[in-house]
């Protein structure tokens, strides 16, 4: 981005750490767990984080994380270069499978990250910017496993409703989420549309579409065959659809 240029950063740390220290690339550093700061002048900066426990603690640096230029330059694929880091925002070891844009212009990600059998899935906001919204879940992200192991749901889906709550799709279950990112128990059973559950690790839907009157349109595979599903607002199969 140009100077000034105001990053957010976030930790997503796995730990009982209680102590943070960032150290910025320009000379200035914080303790927060995650700070705002603004560089003033062009360059090209990594960025170090320190954490700290009781019994233990790991530092991890991002070389060359953080570049700041004077007019934005132009890449050869067209890329808008004031989106996130250089045009791009990436997550490691990870793969996404659905996103949605918000009347806002914040996008919805799905995500699976790491391999089996510790794949998980989560759910990610991020900011028109390309920086991930802190507002939603917990920094940004939420785990959507459904106490599934080993990522038993490799692929989501997504479909928005108009109020913009967020229904995921993983394997034939629904769950909806809250605009702070909390599951939505109004939904279905506690928050899960289980009505096609199904102990088949081959199942699940390939696409949701939110129709005008907020129901929901599933389709994808269950039990090795074609199915398509049709949900009421609020995550009870709608029996009325396939009814002559």
């Amino acid at each position: 981005g140009n100077p000034p240029f105001t990053v957010q950063f976030v930790d997503t740390s796995i730990g009982a750490y209680s102590s943070h220290l960032w150290d910025f690339g320009d000379g200035q550093t914080s303790t927060e767990v995650t700070p705002t700061h603004t560089y003033a002048v062009t360059g090209t900066y990594s960025v170090k984080l320190t954490v700290a426990g009781l019994s233990e603690s790991n530092t991890i640096t991002k070389s060359d994380l953080i570049k700041v230029h004077a007019f934005p330059p132009v890449h050869p694929d067209g890329w808008d270069l004031n989106f996130g880091d250089y045009g791009k925002v990436s997550l490691g070891d990870c793969q996404s499978s659905d996103f949605f844009v918000l009347s806002d212009g914040k996008i919805v990600v799905s995500a699976t990250c790491g391999s089996y059998p510790d794949r998980k899935q989560y759910l990610l906001r991020y900011l028109q910017s390309g920086a991930i919204d802190i507002s939603f879940g917990m920094n940004g992200r939420i785990q959507t496993n459904f106490g599934e192991s080993g990522g038993r749901y490799n692929t989501a889906t997504i479909a928005i409703q108009s109020d913009n709550k967020i229904v995921v799709g993983y394997g034939t279950l629904l769950t909806r989420f809250s605009l702070d990112g909390t599951v939505d128990t109004s939904f279905g059973n506690n928050g899960i549309a289980d009505a096609l559950a199904t102990s088949d690790q081959h199942s699940f839907f390939t696409k949701l579409v939110m129709l005008s009157d907020d129901k929901i349109l599933a389709a994808g595979r269950r039990n090795s065959q074609l199915i398509v599903a049709r949900y009421t607002s609020n995550g009870t199969l709608d029996t009325s659809f396939n009814q002559v």
